[in-house]
């Protein structure tokens, strides 16, 4: 993988992280509440959080389900407004 694919990817994982956490935010939910939603750890749900860990598909699918929002919308770029 060249050197700009790996920025490419990079900087895609930070915007969908952020997505997710703009979420979660804006539900009022604690990572805690969400991380016992997924069955894992706060920890591991921060470090899937802040990029530090990789999303699997399936959490990716659940944490859709659990916001109400498409899959599709992790991919959008992030914006102020609501879910």
């Amino acid at each position: 993988m060249n050197k700009q694919t790996r920025a490419y990817l990079a900087q895609r994982r930070r915007e969908i992280t952020r997505r997710i956490r703009q979420t979660r935010q804006q539900k009022g939910w604690t990572q805690q509440q969400v991380a016992d939603l997924l069955g894992c750890s706060r920890k591991r749900y921060n470090s899937m959080e802040g990029g530090q860990t990789e999303l699997r598909v399936t959490e990716l699918d659940f944490l859709a389900q659990t916001f109400d929002v498409p899959i599709g919308f992790f991919f959008e770029p992030v914006t102020n407004r609501k879910p």
